[in-house]
């Protein structure tokens, strides 16, 4: 029996490019009779703009349950519009901080949607629970180009390299390939806006194939986690918080022994940073 009011999936973002929209828009294809998605807010760089406007239209070709830019029209405040929501999303490829990560819980709603272990690897660690989102979404290869798919990734990789006066190498492009999946199965965060649209369009053509994503759906946070989350967001990341994390990195340095100054390798990190694996189209 439908409720009286929809589920409302909300993506608080201004949705630029690394934000991976089309993941988000995958979700609401495979929306329920009383599901709704909404994104809050539109790109403000011109040049992101024309990406923006595609999977806008996109979406509305395909009629889905899904309002871009709710934030702009909604008639209440921020607050009430994210308190209003049956789940937060991220569905992000790229953060810095990560406040997508603990600002759910300080409203007392789940997170949904897609992991960045380099970002959450501290939030876990004073014991917050995100043991529902994904680190990768796992699509069938066979449901791609695979030639327009891999000339994407060469030519990527190749100006990424490029644009830091390297060249890439024929290994460099296995490495950034191979990096993408595992086996048949391909991770849909690393695609690009081309190789997304395909999916998506399989998925609205044959709704049984969701069986063939992993996971096939987005999951909820447990209630008792949600309770239990908002606590430690308060006690660590709170201003109170850094006050006490920054004071005791300070007295780490106080009492280490003066030494020699000494540079970072700049070519070093510049190899981590370059690193084919971390290739991900949607951050070009």
């Amino acid at each position: 029996t439908a409720s009286t009011e929809p589920r409302l999936w909300l993506y608080p973002t201004r949705a630029i490019r690394r934000k991976n929209l089309g993941e988000f828009i995958l979700w609401s294809t495979l929306a329920g009779e009383d599901d709704r998605f909404a994104t809050t807010q539109a790109p403000q760089n011109p040049a992101e703009q024309p990406r923006y406007r595609r999977w806008v239209d996109f979406a509305r070709r395909l009629r889905l349950p899904l309002e871009f830019e709710l934030g702009q029209r909604y008639r209440g405040d921020f607050h009430t519009l994210l308190a209003s929501a049956h789940s937060l999303v991220t569905t992000s490829v790229g953060e810095g901080f990560g406040l997508a990560f603990l600002e759910p819980w300080l409203m007392g709603r789940p997170l949904a949607g897609r992991d960045l272990p380099e970002i959450t690897q501290d939030f876990r660690e004073v014991g917050i629970d995100l043991a529902n989102l994904y680190p990768r979404l796992a699509v069938p290869l066979e449901w791609l180009d695979r030639d327009r798919l891999f000339g994407a990734v060469r030519t990527t990789l190749s100006e990424v390299m490029a644009a830091y006066g390297r060249i890439a190498t024929a290994s460099d492009l296995e490495r950034a390939w191979n990096a993408l999946g595992e086996g048949d199965r391909i991770d849909f965060g690393r695609l690009d806006e081309i190789a997304q649209e395909e999916v998506i369009l399989q998925l609205t053509a044959h709704p049984d194939s969701r069986r063939m994503l992993s996971p096939p759906r987005l999951q909820l946070t447990e209630r008792a986690a949600v309770r239990c989350n908002q606590g430690l967001v308060r006690k660590h990341f709170s201003l109170a918080g850094y006050g006490q994390l920054l004071l005791g990195i300070y007295r780490q340095l106080l009492a280490r022994p003066a030494g020699p100054l000494q540079n970072a390798d700049g070519a070093a990190l510049l190899d981590r940073f370059l690193a084919p694996e971390r290739l991900t189209l949607l951050r070009t």
